[in-house]
């Protein structure tokens, strides 16, 4: 009886194991992202005429994240049939590949290992043909954006006008890995429309009203099927998540008897830092109050009690911004809020005061980065620059660029990118192109490196090239 028990749980447990996708127990934390380690076919097959491909990866990953992640260029539909054995996936087409056609398989850096979900830290792909030769074009490029989740590059072929892109599956796709990069293989001659999306509900495809998107300053055309085209990029900023309240109808209102209050004093700079210059700061209410309340609610003095005149202006309906006058370095101010006047919508105020003191920082404190540009086509539009933090990808500065000269001046140490574009609409703000009508976007470039700015150390002689 015992036996035959042993049996029936070992068993049990060998069904269970098969059924269910379990990451390995026990070790060390598992920091070590998948690869892909192997294919079939391989990498440049050509007159390939099975009707699957296989793909075996350096550890257990999360199947559904391999689904989600995997795209042909040209499509193939949404038929594909995935079977997994171990590490290995089969994925079959389901439909007739065209013939004399170059694919690409593009795998997305969002597959995860089943361990620690760890993400694939770069896209990968994978390039056959079923035809005699390869097709060797390729458009790279790379998008500066905040955040890379869901953000796609498509292609598409431009045959005799630009095609109509709505919910239509593009030929070409490339999922952005997270340092931003992409990169289209195995294209014919031709032109094509190129363009970055954030796929919102990751069907592939670009919906108008749903996906923030931005066009490529031109058509990108390939004069054969060996040309690489490089430095197709794109800024794609997405917006800021902002917490609707939510209103249960059926109930009765409540009345609202919560006074605002201050969650925040910032500062430009380092914390409790601000130019002499342009003294300023800002505040961020927690509701929205009336505008009219805001009068006289401030004291700013130093410490010989001398005080200073300040404007507010309006951000948003809980952010404004306070600038006074010029200052001198190292000054120390007294920022007093009285929070008494401040009503919210219902009339509650607070009867409270927060102080909070800040300095003035010197021209010591600060660096500049200067440099030039060169652009090897005729231009009669102004040029930009801006400078941006790291992580955020925020504007931190900005300047015009007088006779091909930059020069950026107030900057902290620090890393931070640096990007400039052509700005045709002289708006100073970067334009990400109209589909209906079209209109491409402005030109735009990436300076190469990460700059990384030390203390009482300017850069000087930086060269931004724009490139036809």
């Amino acid at each position: 009886m015992a036996k035959k028990f042993k049996i029936v749980l070992l068993g049990f447990f060998l069904f269970y194991g098969c059924a269910n996708q379990l990451p390995p127990g026990g070790g060390e934390v598992d920091k070590v992202p998948p690869v892909i380690k192997e294919t079939y076919p391989i990498e440049g097959t050509i007159n390939y005429d099975e009707e699957y491909i296989e793909l075996t990866f350096s550890e257990y990953v999360d199947k559904r994240t391999v689904q989600e992640a995997l795209f042909f260029s040209p499509s193939i539909g949404n038929n594909a049939e995935f079977s997994w054995s171990g590490t290995t996936v089969r994925v079959y087409f389901n439909t007739e590949l065209k013939k004399n056609t170059t694919y690409t398989v593009s795998i997305g850096s969002d597959v995860k290992d089943l361990h620690n979900s760890n993400k694939m830290e770069s896209p990968f792909s994978l390039v056959f043909s079923t035809g005699p030769k390869i097709s060797k074009g390729k458009i790279n490029g790379l998008v500066f954006s905040n955040d890379t989740e869901n953000v796609f590059v498509f292609g598409y072929k431009i045959e005799n006008e630009i095609p109509e892109i709505d919910s239509v599956k593009p030929d070409y796709i490339s999922q952005v890995g997270t340092n931003g990069k992409y990169s289209f293989a195995g294209l014919t001659e031709g032109k094509y429309l190129v363009i970055s999306i954030i796929d919102k509900i990751r069907n592939q495809v670009f919906d108008k009203d749903e996906d923030l998107y931005n066009l490529s300053w031109k058509p990108v055309e390939l004069e054969n099927d060996s040309i690489e085209i490089n430095n197709v990029d794109f800024i794609l900023m997405k917006e800021k998540k902002v917490v609707k309240e939510i209103i249960d109808s059926t109930k009765a209102a409540e009345k609202d008897t919560s006074p605002p209050s201050l969650k925040t004093l910032t500062t430009k700079y380092e914390v409790n830092k601000i130019d002499f210059d342009t003294p300023e700061f800002s505040l961020v209410f927690s509701e929205k109050v009336i505008t009219d309340s805001l009068n006289s609610f401030i004291n700013i003095s130093d410490l010989k009690k001398n005080t200073y005149a300040y404007t507010i202006a309006t951000i948003d309906s809980i952010k404004y911004d306070v600038s006074f006058t010029k200052a001198k370095p190292k000054t120390e101010f007294i920022v007093k809020v009285n929070l008494n006047p401040i009503q919210d919508l219902s009339g509650n105020k607070k009867d409270t005061t927060i102080t909070k003191t800040i300095s003035a920082m010197n021209d010591i404190d600060f660096v500049s980065i200067a440099g030039h540009i060169d652009i090897d086509e005729e231009n009669n539009y102004p040029i930009k620059i801006k400078l941006t933090d790291t992580k955020s990808k925020n504007e931190l500065n900005s300047a015009n660029v007088e006779a091909n000269k930059f020069k950026l001046t107030k900057i902290l140490p620090g890393k931070y990118f640096l990007y400039s574009f052509i700005d045709k609409d002289s708006n100073s703000v970067y334009t990400n192109g109209e589909l209906s009508p079209l209109v491409y976007s402005e030109k735009f470039i990436l300076y190469s490196d990460t700059l990384k700015i030390k203390s009482r150390w300017s850069l000087e002689d930086l060269n931004i090239k724009f490139t036809k």
